[in-house]
C-alpha cells in the first residue's frame, strides 16, 4: 500500500489529518472481491479516528 498523510492544528486544539492512497495491492486471487476491502479499509480509518482531539 502506497501512502501519503498530513495534518494541521497543534496539539491543544486538535489536529486534522488526512490520508491519501493511491494505491493498494491485493492478490489476484482477492481481485473480485477489490470493492469489499476498500470499504473495509475506510471503516478502519473512520474507527480508529484521531487520537489528538
Amino acid at each position: 500500500m502506497e501512502t501519503f498523510s498530513g495534518g494541521q492544528g497543534s496539539f491543544s486544539t486538535g489536529v486534522e489529518k488526512w490520508w491519501k492512497i493511491p494505491v493498494i495491492k491485493i492478490p489476484e486471487s482477492l481481485r473480485p472481491y477489490q470493492e469489499i476491502i476498500i470499504e473495509l479499509i475506510k471503516e478502519a480509518f473512520d474507527a480508529h479516528g484521531s487520537g489528538y482531539k
